[in-house]
C-alpha cells in the first residue's frame, strides 16, 4: 500500500500540500498530514483550514511545545522530543512513498533526508522558493543552519552530516524558473482555483502587512510612514484602507488612525469564502499572498498591487533578492498585478 506524507510547517505550506493531495499525478491508497509547527497562531490558521476528510491521518506532533521558554538547556531537551515524535513517523515511511516536506532550510529536513529513503518535493514557502530554487547550495544552508545557537544543538544532537543528493529532490512550485537546475514541478493552483468564490466587492483595499519590524528588517517609523503614504494614495482616490496584520506578529505598533481587519486564516482562504466582503484591491510590498491569490484568482477578479521601496528603507536584508522577486513577477502574463514604486504616492 502506498502512502503519501505531507509535513507542513505553515499555512501556505498547508495550501500547497492541499493543492498536491489533489493532484492526479500524486494519487495514492492514504495521505497522512503531519503539522510540524508550535506556534498557537500558526496552528490555529491552520485548524481554521484543515479539511479533515482529505487525510486518512492528521498529526501535530510538536502542539505541546511552547515557544515561549526560551533557553539552551529548555531547546536541547525539546529537540530529543521532537526527534522522539518525528521518529515514530519516519520509520513507518517505506521507500516507495511520497514525501511532502515544507523548508528545506531546517536541520530537520536533513534528518528526514538521512532517515527515510524516499523521494521528496518541496513545497513552496512563499517567494524565498525563488531564491531557494536558483540559488540554493550546501553551502548557503550550511551557513543559515549554523548561525543560530538552537541550530547547533539541534545538529549536535541529531548527528547530522551535510549530505544531500539533489536528485532525490523535487520542488513543487508554483513559480515558473525554467532557468533552473534543479528539479521542478509547476503546478497552477488548478485545485484551489475552484474554491474560490467571489462575494460582495466594496470600494476598499487590503494591505497584507509583512513581519518587517518583527524580523527587524525595516526600522517601525519607516514601515508606518510607508502605509501611510501609500493609504493616502488609495484614500485620495475614494478607496477605504484596511491593514491585515500578519500572523507572525501582533497589533501593537499600528497606529490607532489605521483601520484593520483579521481573519483566523490564511489572507489566501479569503477568496474561498463568499461570506467576506472583499476589497477591489489587495496591496503588499513584496508578500507572495498576493502573487498566490492572483494565481488562484483565474477570472481576475480582483487587482493586486505591489509597492516597491528603496534599498535604503531596509535595515539587514539583501534588497537584491526583494529585485529578484520583482524581476519575477514582472516576468509573469497575469495582468491584475501592478507594481508601483513608493515615488507613485505623489502622482
Amino acid at each position: 500500500m502506498k502512502s503519501n506524507f505531507y509535513f507542513v510547517r505553515t499555512p501556505l505550506q498547508y495550501l500547497n500540500a492541499l493543492e498536491a493531495r489533489n493532484t492526479d499525478n500524486f494519487q495514492s491508497d492514504e495521505h497522512h498530514l503531519i503539522v510540524l509547527s508550535d506556534f498557537h497562531r500558526t496552528l490555529s490558521q491552520i485548524e481554521s483550514i484543515l479539511e479533515y476528510d482529505f487525510w486518512k491521518s492528521v498529526q501535530f506532533p510538536w502542539k505541546e511545545f511552547s515557544k515561549s521558554k526560551n533557553n539552551p538547556l529548555f531547546n536541547a531537551l525539546n529537540v530529543f522530543n521532537r526527534k522522539l515524535k518525528l521518529d515514530k513517523i519516519l520509520y513507518s515511511i517505506k521507500h516507495d512513498d511520497l514525501i511532502f516536506w515544507g523548508n528545506i532550510h531546517t536541520n530537520w529536513f536533513f534528518y528526514l533526508f538521512r532517515k527515510t529513503k524516499s523521494a521528496i518535493y518541496i513545497l513552496d514557502d512563499g517567494f524565498v522558493t525563488i531564491n531557494t530554487i536558483k540559488k540554493t547550495d550546501l553551502d548557503s544552508i550550511k551557513t543559515t543552519l549554523l548561525s543560530s545557537k538552537i541550530g547547533k544543538i539541534e545538529r549536535f544532537i541529531l548527528k547530522l552530516n551535510f549530505d544531500l543528493k539533489w536528485d532525490r529532490i523535487t520542488f513543487y512550485t508554483n513559480f515558473n524558473l525554467k532557468e533552473s537546475e534543479k528539479k521542478n514541478y509547476l503546478h497552477d493552483y488548478s485545485y484551489l482555483s475552484k474554491q474560490f468564490k467571489e462575494g460582495n466587492k466594496t470600494r476598499s483595499i487590503f494591505f497584507i502587512g509583512q513581519p518587517l519590524i518583527f524580523q527587524k528588517m525595516m526600522k517601525k517609523e519607516v514601515y508606518i510612514s510607508l502605509i501611510d503614504s501609500i493609504f493616502s494614495f488609495y484614500q485620495s482616490r475614494n478607496f477605504t484602507c484596511y491593514y491585515i496584520s500578519h500572523r507572525s506578529t501582533t497589533l501593537d505598533y499600528i497606529p490607532s488612525h489605521w483601520l484593520t481587519k483579521s481573519f483566523n486564516k490564511p489572507i489566501e482562504c479569503i477568496l474561498f469564502d463568499e461570506q467576506i466582503e472583499k476589497p477591489e484591491i489587495f496591496v503588499s510590498f513584496y508578500s507572495s499572498a498576493l502573487y498566490n491569490m492572483a494565481m488562484m484568482d483565474k477570472n481576475s477578479v480582483y487587482k493586486y498591487d505591489y509597492w516597491q521601496f528603496d534599498e535604503s528603507d531596509l535595515l539587514n536584508f539583501p534588497f537584491e533578492a526583494i529585485q529578484e522577486v520583482f524581476g519575477f513577477i514582472q516576468s509573469q502574463p497575469k495582468t491584475k498585478i501592478t507594481i508601483r514604486h513608493k515615488s507613485a504616492v505623489n502622482d
